[in-house]
């Protein structure tokens, strides 16, 4: 490696490739903190960039509430709609050309909406980029860029104002999805409904910064995140016949879903 193990890079930031850091800086037992990239969402708080380890573990318990397979066991028609979706027009298209990264993106927003925000997004019936996809693709790609200089997201956010405006167009997008879940209140339960009522019983003055970074945090996670792992999952399937096999025999021997 041309720099070795340890880089300087930045004034106060050390990026470091060596396999033990893992366990050093997020092992059991750390003093370690997070870095200052995850300030990036500030005033913003999302579960994943909460820097201290004080109010992680209130903030993580009402995550794995929301995440339950109790708290999810109704929801399952959500996503086995949206799969039967995405495999009758696979089906339409037998024989010609898919971009995978295309469609997983729009098959894991259309559910992540369904599943955290109880709003269907309808993306997979446009059949195109639209909406939250956008916003979605054009925040990250300022995410992406200054991701291994944090810092410099300051810079580009004050001399390029198309980067401000990317980013600051997804931030907003994750507020308006949580005014419009405050202003439709309990109807349903939700992943979101057990963040909002957890902050309603935390405190009457509720931190609405926490809340929209938890949104954040569940667009993030629920779309790009998973689309990326299965787009990859398939990439390795279409080389493997000898694992497309077992997929095959194992889902084969699974209940019907739907009419597929």
């Amino acid at each position: 490696m041309k720099y070795g193990n340890f880089v300087r890079t930045g004034p106060s930031e050390l990026t470091i490739y060596h396999p033990e850091v893992f366990e050093a800086i997020a092992g059991a037992g750390t003093t370690c903190i997070k870095a200052p990239w995850y300030d990036m969402l500030h005033p913003l708080v999302a579960i994943n960039s909460i820097r201290q380890k004080d109010g992680y573990r209130q903030r993580r318990k009402v995550w794995d509430n929301a995440l339950s397979s109790k708290a999810i066991r109704n929801e399952k028609e959500i996503v086995t709609g949206n799969v039967s979706k995405l495999a009758g027009i696979l089906e339409e298209r037998h024989g010609a050309p898919v971009n995978a990264t295309e469609w997983m993106l729009y098959l894991t927003s259309d559910t992540m909406g369904g599943l955290a925000f109880d709003q269907d997004f309808g993306i997979l019936d446009k059949h195109q980029w639209s909406g939250p996809v956008v916003l979605l693709r054009s925040g990250l790609s300022v995410f992406g860029t200054v991701t291994p200089a944090p810092w410099l997201a300051h810079v580009a956010f004050a001399l390029l104002p198309r980067s401000s405006l990317l980013w600051s167009s997804l931030i907003s997008f994750a507020k308006r999805l949580t005014d419009d879940r405050l202003s439709r209140g309990a109807r349903t339960k939700d992943a979101s409904s057990w963040m909002i009522e957890a902050e309603r019983q935390r405190d009457q003055n509720m931190n609405i910064n926490n809340l929209y970074g938890d949104t954040f945090a569940m667009i993030i996670a629920g779309s790009h995140t998973i689309a990326t792992t299965i787009t990859f999952m398939l990439r390795e399937l279409c080389k493997n016949e000898h694992s497309q096999a077992r997929v095959r025999t194992e889902l084969k021997s699974l209940p019907p879903l739907g009419r597929h």
